[in-house]
């Protein structure tokens, strides 16, 4: 099975307050935007004939991030399936540089569910360090949707209606 692009770009193109430079989901001519992200250059291998639909996760050229590894995890998807980079939940999280928790893909034949848990982690309760990814009810680790101090609602808001869609398959 594969994930109808237009569907998603539908979608996307519906929800213009996602189209802000400040939200962490590229797609369509934003895709260029994320080239340069940690996750897109160090992490995810595309394989031949796989085309990147959307990519999900904090991307920014902020100094105050620099020396951050926020933007080592994301969330692509593909014509092929979902690949994805999380770091792990944890008190020390921060301390530590936010290690790395799951990663890998996974094609839309072996999905069964895949979504973000509701409530925002934060490190120490109160900063901003990601959501849960969930991917067939197993938790992979946190993927940051903000470039700023505080959630990014409006894409955990989308990401919760493009899951439905694609947990529908």
């Amino acid at each position: 099975m594969t994930f109808d692009k237009k569907i998603l770009d539908d979608f996307f193109n519906k929800n213009k307050v996602l189209q802000d430079n400040k939200h962490c989901i590229y797609q369509g001519e934003s895709l260029k935007d994320s080239e340069e992200s940690a996750f897109r250059k160090k992490y995810l291998s595309i394989h031949e004939g796989e085309e990147i639909y959307c990519h999900i996760g904090m991307f920014t050229k902020n100094p105050l991030f620099k020396f951050s590894n926020l933007s080592n995890y994301g969330l692509v998807i593909t014509n092929f399936g979902i690949h994805f980079n999380c770091g792990k939940d944890h008190f020390l999280a921060g301390m530590l540089m936010f290690p790395r928790g799951g990663n890998g893909f996974i094609n839309y034949d072996d999905l069964t569910s895949v979504e973000f848990d509701e409530s925002m982690v934060g490190t120490f309760g109160s900063s901003y360090d990601g959501h849960q990814l969930y991917i067939n009810k197993e938790s992979m680790g946190i993927i940051r949707m903000g470039n700023g101090i505080e959630e990014d609602t409006p894409v955990l808001e989308f990401t919760k209606k493009l899951f439905k869609i694609i947990n529908k398959k």
